[in-house]
């Protein structure tokens, strides 16, 4: 778990996460209000906590199995 390849798939995954829900925010707070900047960023950080603890506990997980 703690290679360096690791912590860049998932560090993408996660900045990945993040830009996909300011799009959603985007994209939806346009057509029907202003933006929320702050409603906006704290979700998409919440989104990328949620997929950088994902990752580590798959890899947890994973690492555990025996074949």
């Amino acid at each position: 778990m703690w290679t360096k390849e690791f912590w860049l798939d998932t560090a993408e995954r996660t900045v990945y996460t993040i830009a996909e829900i300011l799009i959603g925010f985007i994209t939806v707070d346009q057509t029907i209000s202003p933006i929320d900047w702050k409603n906006a960023l704290i979700t998409s950080g919440i989104a990328g906590l949620a997929t950088l603890l994902k990752c580590i506990t798959v890899k947890a997980i994973n690492d555990g199995k025996t074949d």
